[in-house]
């Protein structure tokens, strides 16, 4: 690992790293958790066995898959490089199985979506088998990227990323397309150190063309599936319904009931306050003014005037003055 012509090198930011950061860095906000399943293939790890792994925790020290975030799973990273050795063959088809497997259990309703991201330093080993788990998957709420580290030429991945057609293994065709390939190098100046400025440039970059296609093929699933997108007035599904009703969600509501009753009890008393006040003063010039509470945003608003042309700011006699008090007694509070 300490080879400075590895990819995994350590003395600074390698493409692995580079990656990772840009990719999850905007994946994360789509998870409310923020936790990543990541995984380490194609390596042996001497304190098991003699064997080449696929689909180990990358946190070794854990055992645990599920890493906290961006940073986590950089941590995770760093705690394989120190623990295994790398080895061949290069098989996807391991992978694609477990995300697959994960992405059928998802409810069928359209709420979950998975994203699969491998990082590759070079060409497949398996690579038939592999379209045919591609194709296999192309029903179920999952895309996959991949992206690749290293200066190999990833023929094969450029026909996984069938973007003018649908892939085909004997004789049978994917649903829709859910691979997307990327070439790390495309974005990094050749053989130089970078600085922050190109750093920060590359990342978005690579960002923006990795996650390119996923919003389309999430939109593909969707209708795949017959399923529409949900009345914004009321989106919320059964059971979403029953998720917040829990106990928790019962005294988060709570209390932001008494708050908000508090504010309204304040507020209404303010507002009869206010028309009191109006209505004791000379009809000689009669506005309407709110000077409520600053966290209640409220007005007063004076009912229309009538089509006999009533004026509020003039009462010459004791029938305006009381159309003028019935007026103002219906006054709307917003």
């Amino acid at each position: 690992m300490q080879d400075h012509s590895s990819l995994h090198r350590r003395d600074r930011m390698n493409q692995y790293e580079l990656a990772i950061g840009a990719i999850l860095e905007i994946c994360q906000h789509y998870s409310r958790s923020k936790l990543f399943n990541a995984y380490g293939f194609g390596a042996r790890i001497p304190s098991v066995d003699d064997k080449v792994h696929y689909n180990f925790p990358l946190n070794l020290e854990t055992n645990d898959p599920r890493c906290k975030g961006v940073d986590g799973v950089l941590e995770a990273y760093s705690i394989a490089q120190s623990k295994v050795e790398l080895s061949g063959p290069t098989d996807f088809t391991p992978t694609i199985r477990l995300a697959a497997r994960r992405a059928a259990s998802l409810p069928e309703n359209g709420c979950k979506y998975c994203v699969l991201l491998i990082i590759t330093d070079g060409a497949i080993t398996d690579f038939e088998q592999t379209k045919e788990e591609i194709i296999k998957a192309s029903s179920l709420p999952l895309s996959i990227i991949v992206v690749g580290v290293g200066y190999d030429t990833f023929d094969e991945m450029k026909v996984l990323d069938s973007d003018n057609r649908l892939l085909c293994s004997h004789k049978k065709y994917a649903k829709r397309d859910i691979v997307q390939f990327v070439q790390i190098r495309k974005f990094l100046p050749p053989h130089r150190t970078m600085t922050e400025l190109e750093l920060a440039q590359a990342k978005a970059k690579l960002a923006k063309e990795v996650l390119f296609e996923v919003p389309g093929q999430l939109i593909g699933y969707m209708k795949s599936k017959g399923i529409s997108p949900r009345d914004p007035d009321n989106p919320f599904s059964e059971n979403d319904r029953q998720i917040l009703i829990s106990p928790a969600a019962h005294r988060l509501r709570d209390s932001s009931t008494s708050g908000v009753n508090a504010r309204r009890s304040s507020s209404l008393k303010t507002s009869k306050e206010i028309l009191a006040g109006i209505q004791t003063r000379p009809r000689k010039s009669v506005t309407a003014q709110y000077s409520g509470s600053p966290r209640t945003h409220r007005r007063l608003l004076p009912t229309p005037p009538a089509q006999d042309n009533d004026n509020y700011s003039n009462s010459s006699n004791g029938e305006d003055e009381e159309r003028l008090n019935d007026k103002m007694q219906r006054a709307h509070f917003f």
